[in-house]
């Protein structure tokens, strides 16, 4: 059973529903909300695509809906204190809505659950995050093509509920975890914001030219996931380049040869196809695979190969699109284009600025993974009732 502690009673959200402790909400469907309603300025519109394993993914391409709507439909309107989950494909995924998002718009392939003042909605977000639970909502939504929720699967939640100052206390230790992971990625993004505005002014005052290959190596991946046996070592696809090891990251057992297809930490990882991104690796030792360059700097700063290829990646791209018939993709020889670049000198003399600024960015990075972590490993025994916040307060 999910809990050990006999007071915390063993119930349903439909349970917690019947007694108007709780409720629970699918966005608009069909002609409700059309997309000619979309507006430029307003609140992001939050479907399937805008929710992440606890955190929003807003976007330039996130639609958003205006004044009008709103007053139209306001039972669609989100408050702080809900729980929003992704209705389908990625269905274990769901978000806690605080006063950053307060008010902004459910979309039709969302869901949401928006408790009672008894009930504490981010405790019942971070319930819903816990790996029992997440298992739990992939198999009750096994679909023929997609996996998709609604709201009666999600009225089957079943859920063990504390006192509700012990809810709030768990909620406050796992979400300093939260406050300390938010703080350090935010941290990192400025410092690499700094980073580029540095290095491209110099780019922009410079006559030199210079190309991605003679800066850099190039080492291509292999098909790792052919004879993977879930063991051993992460496979690095595009998910894996993007937010690291996950759900669906396969696993490989595999001996190879130290050829320049296993990424450490700090390493910098290209995907050349698809999704176009370039990244540093953060997590454990992984196996490079196709599609996915390793690029190895030719005597050269790290942070300036990587600022290199950032300021190709939007030429990438759209080369990538004009090809793509099945997935867009680059060619080697696009490596050899000519380029703007530093000379050493100018590169010696940004160094001592940015370097610091490029290994704190990373050790903010890694600092955010262990804390996650952490947090995970704490979720299921608080919620499970194995250990009290008592022994663990002042911990994070």
């Amino acid at each position: 059973m999910w809990s050990i502690v006999d007071s915390w009673p063993a119930l349903t959200l439909r349970d917690l529903c019947a007694k108007g402790r709780c409720d629970i909400k699918t966005g608009p469907f069909g002609t409700m909300l059309k997309a000619a309603e979309y507006v430029s300025e307003g609140v992001p519109l939050i479907s399937t695509g805008e929710i992440g394993h606890g955190e929003f993914r807003i976007s330039s391409s996130t639609p958003r809906v205006g004044e009008a709507t709103l007053e139209r439909l306001p039972q669609f309107r989100l408050r702080e204190g809900d729980v929003v989950f992704a209705r389908k494909g990625g269905v274990e995924r769901n978000c806690y809505v605080s006063s950053t998002e307060d008010g902004w718009f459910l979309g039709s392939d969302a869901l949401r659950i928006r408790v009672g003042e008894d009930v504490c909605g981010r405790f019942l977000a971070y319930h819903v995050a816990s790996p029992f639970i997440r298992r739990w909502l992939v198999q009750q939504a096994g679909g023929s093509t997609m996996a998709s929720l609604n709201q009666e699967i999600l009225e089957r939640i079943p859920v063990s509920l504390p006192p509700s100052d012990e809810q709030r206390r768990i909620a406050d230790v796992l979400g300093a975890f939260d406050d300390l992971i938010r703080t350090d990625r935010r941290l990192a993004e400025q410092l690499d914001a700094l980073r580029r505005t540095w290095v491209s002014g110099a780019l922009a005052a410079s006559s030199v030219t210079t190309s991605l290959n003679e800066v850099a190596s190039f080492v291509n991946g292999r098909n790792f996931t052919n004879g993977a046996d879930g063991t051993g070592r992460p496979v690095i696809r595009t998910p894996e380049v993007r937010s690291g090891p996950g759900g669906n990251t396969v696993w490989s057992s595999v001996a190879v040869a130290d050829d320049g297809r296993i990424a450490r930490v700090g390493d910098i990882l290209f995907v050349w196809s698809g999704s176009l991104m370039v990244n540093r690796w953060i997590y454990t030792d992984g196996l490079v695979n196709q599609h996915v360059f390793k690029v190895i700097p030719n005597q050269v700063p790290d942070w300036y190969v990587f600022a290199l290829i950032e300021a190709q990646l939007p030429w990438f791209v759209s080369l990538a699109k004009d090809k793509a018939t099945t997935m867009g993709h680059i060619q080697r020889a696009n490596l050899d284009v000519p380029m703007t670049g530093l000379n050493p000198d100018t590169i010696a003399r940004l160094g001592p600025a940015i370097e610091p600024i490029w290994s704190a960015a990373l050790e903010l990075r890694l600092e955010a993974q262990e804390l996650a972590r952490q947090r995970d490993e704490l979720l299921p025994l608080l919620m499970s009732g194995r250990v009290r916040v008592s022994e663990v307060e002042g911990v994070a």
